[in-house]
């Protein structure tokens, strides 16, 4: 008898575990229902772009290990790639 309900019970946990790492949730979206923005114009990505650039060049201070310049660099290059992908999306 004792036997028994430890299989039982090893079993019961088993298939608790197995279910629980299924990663499938009721309720959840798929990728494919997502909601997806409109697309942006070149002057709202222009716009973007300018935000983009004023908002990390303000993340820049002292104890950083780039000097400004640098970073104003950096923060340029990311943000022409960043532009050039939303201007790929467009395609």
């Amino acid at each position: 008898m004792r036997t028994f309900l430890l299989v039982a019970l090893f079993l019961l946990a088993a298939c608790g575990v197995s279910f629980a790492q299924s990663g499938k949730r009721e309720g959840s979206p798929s990728p494919s229902s997502a909601v997806q923005e409109p697309p942006l114009s070149p002057a709202e990505i222009r716009e973007r772009s300018a935000q983009y650039l004023t908002d990390c060049v303000n993340d820049w201070d002292k104890g950083t290990h780039m000097s400004k310049k640098d970073w104003t660099r950096t923060c340029r290059r990311v943000v022409q790639r960043r532009v050039d992908f939303m201007l790929q999306q467009q395609k």
